[in-house]
């Protein structure tokens, strides 16, 4: 697409997964880039073509990065802002497993203090229920010497990448789109919209910010619950998979969810507690939530205990080889951020069983400050499915038995057995 630099400049804060695909749309929009990130290896990284993920290709990075209107920096002094920043900052949760918005709190600040009159600030980072409003703006607000809303504009945009997901992208992928005040709302849609985006007005920054708690907190539950259920099935000899699939043939009021290995990834395990949080200081009940947390943490012990029932039963304790296949938090990407493989590492450790593992989109898998060995060929005495990739070698060619929660063979097989006792 032809670059139109009479379009306004767009700043871009954080380039991890989200960030970095903003910038990328942008760009393609015809917009002028302002690419901010702290780290400088990231920066380098971009620099040297490699974008890390998935959802965006070396060619569209290239093209962002050689366009001599982008501008990659760590430092915000180098390139004005423009007409609209975007913040796609990381949230994570503290040890104590509180929300961390401290990212949120010093892209405010850095912005704040170099933004314009009329300028547009969105907020796409994952946070609890009334962070734009009372934190996020009036950090812009008390930084900049201007009224949110009046001086400047304020929105919040939940983030919607799917790491991997090359049919949901984007600008394919409706941006809820809530402002401080109607005008708010009003530049921020056109302004997702300018990047070819289909975008659904929220009734305000609460609604936007609570409709992304929903959609993971939802992913959460019934993740917790398909994962239960197939244990429950497992309990009574019954195919967990061949009852999803003709549930699934049920056209309204079912929406199919499949065992797994537990949770994993960026979002899924944090998300619900950034809702726990706001509800707890309102006194709204979130016992759900909390029986899901419980049933998921579950899953990586209840995986090494089948596996050490097996070991033990067939007399290859202690030097048993347990090779797990797939150890990202999802298929066909290299990400590791909180994959139930970690989990799972460290309940075989716990009982004194090192695993080692197979994966073509990791060649190093660390739990812990402890390497976990790759894969060396031969034979395992069990070969665990914690991820299926694409292409990836089928798990009964490199063990004498598996085990797949995943779903296709969820009781330990080995030729001729059905169910270890």
């Amino acid at each position: 697409m032809s670059q139109d630099r009479t379009l306004p400049r767009v700043t871009v804060c954080g380039l991890g997964y989200v960030g970095l695909s903003v910038a990328v749309a942008a760009h393609d929009a015809g917009y002028a880039v302002t690419a901010y990130d702290v780290d400088e290896g990231v920066l380098a990284r971009l620099k040297r073509g490699n974008p890390g993920i998935s959802n965006v290709s070396p060619e569209q990075l290239v093209a962002l990065t050689e366009d001599p209107a982008t501008v990659m920096t760590n430092d915000l002094d180098q390139s004005p802002i423009g007409d609209v920043a975007v913040v796609c900052v990381p949230t994570p949760l503290t040890p104590g497993g509180a929300p961390d918005t401290s990212a949120i709190v010093d892209a405010a600040r850095a912005l704040g203090a170099r933004i314009g009159p009329g300028t547009l600030v969105t907020l796409e980072s994952t946070t609890w229920p009334g962070t734009t409003e009372e934190l996020f703006a009036p950090l812009l607000a008390q930084s900049s010497g201007m009224d949110a809303g009046t001086g400047f504009n304020v929105a919040f945009s939940p983030e919607r990448i799917d790491p991997g997901n090359h049919t949901h992208t984007f600008t394919t992928t409706p941006k809820v789109v809530g402002g401080l005040t109607a005008r708010c709302t009003e530049r921020a849609a056109a302004f997702y919209r300018s990047l070819g985006v289909p975008v659904v007005v929220a009734a305000g920054t609460r609604e936007a910010e609570m409709s992304k708690l929903l959609e993971n907190t939802y992913r959460f539950v019934n993740i917790s619950f398909v994962n239960e259920f197939a244990a429950v099935c497992d309990a009574m000899d019954i195919d967990a998979m061949d009852a999803i699939r003709c549930a699934s043939s049920k056209p309204f009021g079912f929406t199919p969810f499949t065992p797994s290995a537990g949770v994993g990834g960026h979002c899924i395990p944090v998300d619900p507690f950034y809702l726990t949080h706001k509800a707890d200081e309102v006194g709204a009940a979130t016992s759900m939530i909390a029986a899901a947390d419980a049933v998921n943490r579950s899953v990586p012990e209840a995986i090494a205990e089948q596996v050490l029932d097996h070991l033990r039963s067939a007399g290859l304790l202690p030097g048993a080889k347990v090779l797990l296949c797939g150890v990202s938090y999802k298929p066909d990407v290299a990400d590791l951020r909180m994959t139930p493989a970690i989990g799972v590492v460290r309940a075989l450790r716990a009982r004194g069983v090192e695993p080692s593992f197979i994966d073509p989109f990791v060649p190093e898998f660390v739990v812990d400050d402890v390497p976990v060995a790759p894969w060396s060929g031969g034979t395992a005495d069990v070969a665990v499915v914690l991820q299926k990739h694409e292409g990836a070698p089928p798990p009964a060619e490199l063990a004498h038995a598996v085990y797949d929660p995943t779903g296709a063979r969820r009781p330990i097989r080995t030729p001729g057995l059905r169910r270890v006792p």
